[in-house]
């Protein structure tokens, strides 16, 4: 037998005999932490935010969520803060098991605020969309920590920016994030 087929019968049967996550139509709050990289931004920020997921079967699920972010652009020229408010759906392709491997994407609404060093500020609402995956691991009865990388497709559009004649920062990029969901009784 090949390593690879060694490999995946222990996945199929780990998968079989470990104890699922949060039961079905059940939901959950929790808080999460992560780095976020725009494309045009000067470094990777940290982020924070809390979520709410909700498991409508064993494939399907939903999140609702809302971080804060704040990145520089331009060697701190200008400075992004978001209040992204996201909604996505979670699909699980294997939903038995300690580890459940799932698919996000959804959509957002971004308030943000635009800082130009030494001149004027914007403040601006926009639609944005993300997709990516992630892995859901029960840690406790009720207790799912759960990471994941999406990709942001986010314009902050900006009428200051555009005003002082400034290049329009690219603020589509990745985001990375690790989340601790407790589900409610």
């Amino acid at each position: 037998m090949t390593l690879f087929k060694a490999v995946f019968v222990a996945f199929l049967v780990t998968a079989v005999m470990a104890p699922a996550g949060p039961a079905l139509a059940q939901i959950g709050i929790g808080a999460r932490v992560g780095a976020l990289q725009s494309e045009d931004a000067d470094d990777p920020s940290a982020y924070g935010g809390a979520q709410l997921r909700w498991r409508l079967g064993p494939v399907l699920g939903l999140e609702a969520s809302i971080d804060y972010r704040r990145e520089e652009f331009d060697n701190g020229a200008t400075e992004i803060r978001s209040y992204p408010i996201l909604a996505s759906v979670l699909l699980y392709p294997f939903p038995l098991g300690p580890l459940q491997p799932y698919a996000i994407g959804g959509v957002g609404w971004y308030f943000s605020r635009v800082e130009i060093k030494n001149g004027p500020h914007d403040e601006t609402s926009r639609f944005g969309a993300h997709v990516g995956a992630g892995l859901d691991l029960p840690i406790a009865p009720k207790v799912v920590l759960n990471g994941d990388i999406r990709w942001i497709f986010y314009d902050v559009d900006s009428k200051e920016i555009r005003d002082q004649q400034l290049k329009e920062p690219n603020t589509n990029g990745w985001l990375a994030t690790v989340g601790l969901t407790i589900y409610l009784p």
